[in-house]
């Protein structure tokens, strides 16, 4: 009978341990339900406030808000550009027409009619390409932006070809246009067209150091061009275009949320080996792992805002730059600076027969010169045996004395070099 009892005993506590046992498997499944559900509210909550900041500053969080409006009629430049686009013979080769004097003459009088119709382009203030962002994100900065630059290598073959006819005036007038294009190339806000207009206004510099190295333009001539290089705004279209890379990237994580094939696809890498692990690693991260998603959006947003300088190594930010501008704009900032004060040094010397002792001299006879860019400090400038140099310090902060950059033999970040424009006559 003892026996018995101790059997029952252990049965019981068997019992009550299995029943315990069940009873955290019930509850430990549930508290899991319930952190997981703080962690995507808190998370969300976390996003919807930053999204809500970024709105308050007027930033685009949706690729709707960052579309460019497009301007009625005959404000937008883009239709004129469609025309001239339709006219100029394709693939321009600059350097193989401009071999011969000849053949590039006999080349812009071939382009002459798509020319007149850039020209009257470039003179609009407003261009607006129109773009379905709807039917492809992952494309939507699609603007012709091969058309533009074959546009530009067209007009920088006449600026050349004006120079060496004798007509440095109507050079100056082309560079103008080209400059003008450039920027119409920027209009629209991502990275692609930032870095097409950059490339266009490196043609237009060409064009003008040929004019300025050879030919004699009027004081009146260099005044319109340092005036048009003045309007151009390298800061405003960087930001623009990391605004709408931005919007891009935050409607990329909107349509991973809903689940948007070609945007899983896309991500996952379809063209790579082990595509299928990747895509379902993303279904599975933008389903149970929501409060990661949540975050890692967060991070972006937070980047996108100047207020961390990572991103959490989410795939699409990676090569999204941050809130500033980068030292390859500076560049090309310090690049069109140290050009302004070459035509105002050429308009002095056209003028009164020599260059200045300095470039206060040009200050004080009405030329408001711009700062370099890498510092704030003054441009520098020497008269040189022939000709002059101006320049900017450059991305090493430090002046090299007009030193060239070299590719064989310096960092492009450190140099030593300069960003010099040195006119040898």
């Amino acid at each position: 009978m003892a026996g018995d009892g101790g059997n029952e005993r252990v049965t019981a506590r068997v019992r009550w341990t299995i029943r315990g046992l069940l009873r955290w498997w019930l509850i430990v499944p549930l508290l899991l339900v319930i952190a997981y559900s703080l962690a995507v509210s808190l998370t969300g909550d976390m996003l919807e406030t930053e999204l809500r900041a970024m709105k308050a500053r007027g930033d685009p969080v949706t690729l709707k808000d960052a579309v460019p409006t497009i301007p009625p009629g005959a404000r937008n430049a883009a239709d004129l550009y469609q025309q001239a686009f339709d006219v100029l013979p394709l693939d321009c080769d600059p350097s193989a027409l401009l071999k011969s004097g000849a053949a590039a003459r006999s080349a812009v009088a071939h382009a002459a009619p798509g020319l007149e119709l850039l020209h009257e382009a470039t003179e609009i203030q407003d261009c607006a390409f129109s773009v379905d962002w709807k039917a492809d994100p992952w494309s939507w900065d699609q603007t012709p932006r091969a058309a533009m630059r074959n546009a530009a290598r067209w007009l920088y073959v006449e600026a050349r070809v004006l120079t060496a006819d004798g007509r440095p005036d109507d050079a100056l007038r082309a560079c103008g246009a080209i400059f003008r294009l450039g920027t119409h190339a920027q209009s629209h806000p991502t990275e692609i067209p930032e870095m097409v207009g950059i490339a266009i206004y490196e043609l237009g510099l060409g064009a003008l150091r040929d004019c300025l190295q050879t030919g004699e333009p009027s004081p009146e001539a260099c005044r319109d061009l340092f005036n048009e290089l003045g309007r151009v705004d390298l800061e405003a279209a960087h930001d623009r275009a990391i605004r709408g890379e931005s919007a891009w990237a935050l409607d990329a994580f909107t349509r991973l949320r809903h689940g948007d094939p070609g945007t899983v696809w896309a991500l996952g890498g379809s063209a790579q080996a082990g595509a299928w692990l990747d895509v379902a690693w993303l279904q599975v991260y933008r389903t149970a792992g929501r409060p990661f998603l949540n975050l890692d959006e967060l991070a972006f947003v937070e980047y996108a805002q100047g207020k961390r300088s990572s991103t959490n190594g989410w795939p699409m930010c990676n090569a999204i730059p941050s809130g500033h501008v980068d030292t390859h704009a500076t560049s090309y900032m310090a690049a069109i600076a140290v050009a302004r004060a070459a035509l105002a040094l050429r308009a002095c010397q056209a003028k009164q027969g020599r260059y200045p002792g300095s470039l206060a001299e040009l200050s004080a006879v009405g030329w408001k010169l711009p700062k370099d860019p890498f510092g704030g400090a003054d441009l520098r400038y020497r008269r040189e045996k022939r000709g002059f140099a101006v320049w900017s310090v450059g991305p090493n902060m430090a002046n090299d004395q007009a030193v060239e950059y070299d590719s064989a033999s310096m960092s492009l970040a450190d140099g030593p070099y300069d960003i010099v424009f040195r006119v040898k006559r």
